[in-house]
């Protein structure tokens, strides 16, 4: 591998946990705000949406980020040989998964994005109210949000080794722990935020 080629995977690495996975934990925190109804969400979403400069923000810290990251990691999918048959090993899978997931989250976040942020439509939680009260669109959104996390989760693992974060395997192994933690609480909270715009959440959690 080349240098370029060397920094550029570095970056990709980089990019999946900052900015696009603070954005990600972000965004999820924001949708929880419907298990408080819909006054709560959309004056959640108000706020945001009234923020200063908040096209420069979205471009240089979320749409940029996002697209560098995708399409960055398109390229690594189509220019790598990912044979699971030849690799029984559970990291092997991952990987795998890994290139899948990511291929399909480019599809899910061009459609959640094209109907929602460019919908022109100012209630956002009676659109999602909506759309996930259809059983084919809340599927696609708990298939979009358990592969976000994973996606997430398992670059996590990655990036902690690709920057000498995890530099041995007992390191390595702990690391897997903490990140299946991480995509088992996230996922939670993802659907569970998807399921408060049909009133079928959990909320014992809450205070």
């Amino acid at each position: 591998m080349d240098r370029q080629n060397f920094l550029l995977r570095r970056l990709h690495s980089l990019t999946g946990v900052v900015p696009v996975g603070a954005f990600l934990v972000e965004h999820f925190l924001t949708n929880s705000f419907a298990l408080g109804g819909e006054e709560s969400y959309n004056e959640k979403v108000a706020f945001l949406t009234s923020l200063p400069y908040l096209y420069v923000i979205e471009a240089l810290f979320i749409f940029l980020p996002i697209i560098f990251h995708g399409l960055l990691g398109m390229w690594i999918v189509f220019s790598a040989e990912v044979s699971v048959a030849r690799h029984r090993y559970l990291r092997n899978w991952l990987y795998f998964f890994q290139r899948v997931s990511g291929v399909f989250l480019v599809v899910y976040i061009t459609v959640h994005v094209w109907t929602t942020r460019f919908a022109g439509e100012e209630n956002l939680f009676r659109l999602m109210e909506h759309k996930l009260s259809s059983p084919g669109w809340m599927w696609f959104y708990i298939a979009g949000v358990t592969a976000a996390t994973f996606h997430f989760a398992n670059g996590l693992w990655g990036f902690m080794v690709t920057w000498g974060i995890t530099v041995s395997p007992r390191a390595q192994r702990w690391s897997t722990y903490a990140c299946a933690g991480v995509f088992l609480a996230m996922t939670f909270v993802g659907v569970n935020a998807l399921l408060a715009f049909t009133g079928d959440a959990v909320t014992f959690l809450q205070k």
